[in-house]
């Protein structure tokens, strides 16, 4: 069986395939500040407590619901970003594919750095 989440809408939706179950993510979030800001701290809940069933749902609503990865900025550009160890830090971009955390200046290739997002662009490189 397949799952498939979105948030349903029966004035526009008429039809709901046999084998999907709908569950309205917008509106069991809405009881949160942050709303679905606050997504990734409950699917984190979900696999921390909730074995293997929980951990597997928590993993189809993530990938159905996180953003795509942006593509690796310019030289001298600033992004936000996890580490392997689940810790997130700053870092620069210092050459070709090469970025330095702010505040240590350890290295890392940019596929290492998880889930980063933009602060500020630098400039881009001519190839």
């Amino acid at each position: 069986m397949n799952v498939t989440v979105h948030t349903y809408n029966p004035s526009t939706e008429k039809v709901v395939p046999k084998d999907a179950i709908v569950l309205d993510v917008k509106a069991a979030l809405n009881h949160m500040s942050g709303g679905l800001a606050d997504l990734p701290e409950v699917l984190k809940d979900m696999r921390r407590g909730g074995g293997i069933f929980a951990d597997r749902i928590a993993n189809q609503i993530e990938a159905q619901t996180k953003p795509p990865r942006i593509p690796e900025p310019g030289l001298g550009s600033h992004v936000m970003a996890g580490k392997p160890d689940g810790t997130r830090a700053e870092f620069v971009r210092v050459g070709s594919r090469h970025w330095s955390e702010i505040g240590n200046g350890s290295g890392w290739e940019w596929d290492d750095l998880k889930d980063p997002t933009l602060v500020r662009d630098g400039i881009e490189v001519a190839s």
